[in-house]
């Protein structure tokens, strides 16, 4: 199968932009007002996120680097691709 323009994206599901984005450099910000860079390694239907090379922001600034992570999806806030990352 081939890659999606990027123009595509934008008529896509939630889910299905997700699952475009495995292996991708994403930000997940919270409901909590923490955010949270990584690669996305695994999502699910209820959108639980596995982060590997996380780093931990608290609003701009960076708190910790932690690895790989696991995020509830009912926490979640948005998910877009990190800055500087291409589509």
């Amino acid at each position: 199968m081939s890659e999606p323009k990027p123009k595509d994206i934008q008529n896509r599901k939630p889910l299905q932009t997700l699952r475009w984005m495995v292996g991708k450099q994403i930000l997940v910000k919270l409901k909590s007002d923490l955010g949270y860079t990584g690669q996305l390694e695994k999502m699910d239907l209820q959108m639980n996120l596995i982060l590997t090379g996380a780093v931990e922001h608290d609003r701009s600034k960076e708190v910790s680097n932690l690895g790989r992570v696991i995020i509830r999806g009912n926490n979640i806030l948005y998910v877009s691709l990190a800055p500087g990352t291409e589509a």
